[in-house]
């Protein structure tokens, strides 16, 4: 199911969540384009992934099916929005897709993957691809053309302790993973030749976060992170009571350093910043039900806002603009 909250008085509270919408069955993951006007969502049972075009209030209306494919799991689409990238498990594979006005998906090009995938994920510049390949603990990357071709593999380095959330700084400098069995978050340097460097922490444990860290986000300035740690034992969607650690982002390195932790929900999933950057929203998958977070982008400060019931096990976050 898709369920839709629109924001009011932009931090302090929501509304009601919306009527939910059908879609497929196990939806995975959700995937907005630039203009805010159509939402993916990728269902691995059915196979399928699904385009919803959104009214002027980001409400979805009658879906249209984009494209089949085997066992999808991510997908990411590039800053142009003419262009989306499907990680897909069975066989373990990446899929280019363009992008048409209406929704509709027209294959461009495959490229293997070494093991299933995670995540997915596009650079702020949509020149480089960035995969977790999970069972094999690794990240790959891949060069992104204009038209959609995927070059061939660049960079695969080890990543062991699973990596699960992939994102960028928003100058594409850095990208960050969380990697739940080590508890902590690695930090790399993006090469202009799509090459991976690891950044060392800060400190000695400056990437550390609490148990099993799942989700991560970047504040839109660039000087912080949010990573949603879901602090209990056992697989992803049975983790007890959780917190969202803060980390500071070194400007020059990318080194990390926590500063500070805030208890929320059950089970953090992940974790978003409003594009404001004044608030934050993270999903508590075991809770079932999205934490509200206030954000001091002076000092990293992070306070809660209150939590807003969803329905059955929320898979992933995708926030609007407004101003779309």
């Amino acid at each position: 199911m898709l369920t839709v909250l629109a924001p009011q008085g932009a931090v302090d509270v929501l509304v009601s969540p919306s009527s939910p919408v059908a879609t497929g069955a196990r939806a995975t993951s959700a995937a907005l384009t630039p203009d805010g006007r159509t939402l993916f969502v990728v269902t691995q049972v059915a196979a399928q992934i699904d385009a919803f075009p959104l009214d002027g209030n980001g409400l979805p209306g009658t879906a249209v099916s984009s494209a089949t494919a085997t066992s999808p799991i991510d997908m990411a689409i590039a800053p142009g929005g003419r262009v989306a990238v499907v990680a897909s498990q069975s066989p373990p594979l990446l899929t280019s897709y363009s992008i048409a006005s209406n929704g509709a998906l027209t294959q461009i090009d495959i490229a293997a993957l070494p093991s299933p995938p995670g995540r997915v994920a596009i650079d702020p510049v949509g020149r480089t691809v960035v995969a977790t390949a999970i069972s094999a603990g690794q990240i790959v990357t891949f060069p992104l053309e204009i038209d959609g071709q995927l070059g061939a593999s660049v960079a695969t380095v080890s990543a062991s302790g699973v990596p699960r959330a992939l994102t960028f700084t928003p100058d594409g400098r850095f990208f960050m993973t969380a990697l739940e069995n080590q508890d902590r978050l690695a930090v790399y340097a993006l090469g202009v030749d799509h090459t991976l460097t690891l950044v060392p922490p800060a400190t000695v444990d400056g990437s550390a976060t609490g148990d099993r860290p799942l989700g991560v986000a970047v504040h839109p300035g660039g000087r912080f992170a949010l990573a949603a740690v879901s602090a209990g034992a056992g697989s992803v969607g049975t983790s007890g009571s959780g917190s969202i650690d803060v980390l500071a982002i070194d400007p020059t390195s990318g080194a990390l350093t926590r500063s500070s932790s805030l208890v929320i929900g059950l089970g953090p999933s992940d974790i978003l910043f409003e594009p404001g950057g004044r608030a934050a929203y993270a999903l508590n998958r075991v809770g079932r039900d999205l934490s509200v977070l206030r954000f001091d982008v002076a000092t990293g400060g992070l306070s809660s806002a209150g939590a807003v019931t969803l329905g059955n096990r929320p898979a992933r976050l995708v926030v609007r603009d407004v101003n779309h």
